[in-house]
């Protein structure tokens, strides 16, 4: 991609996205780990100890899905911006002049 189709701020956004991918991924890991092998077996949705360990999966993935509700709108800006032509060079290199003819009276 050209520079000048370039954001400024999108390499920070997508490295802070990515970090929040990663997290909310071994969170989600973590929660499908408490629960199949931590919570009772009768704990299911609607019990206190499955929703007190849903809650604390929530609240802790909190803070990641507002990283990618705030800067998550760069991605199709990305994508635009890649899928358009390059935009034209700033520096257009002139035509070579012709020759003219001079009158030697001039």
């Amino acid at each position: 991609m050209p520079d000048e189709a370039r954001e400024h701020g999108w390499g920070w956004r997508l490295e802070l996205l990515r970090q929040a991918l990663d997290q909310l991924t071994a969170l989600r890991e973590e929660w499908h780990d408490t629960r199949d092998h931590t919570l009772p077996p009768d704990a299911g949705p609607g019990t206190p100890a499955y929703d007190k360990a849903l809650d604390t999966y929530q609240s802790e993935c909190w803070s990641y899905l507002v990283d990618w509700s705030a800067y998550g709108p760069a991605l199709p800006q990305i994508n635009e911006a890649t899928a358009r032509p390059p935009l034209p060079s700033t520096t257009t290199a002139r035509p070579p002049r012709k020759p003219t003819k001079h009158s030697p009276n001039r």
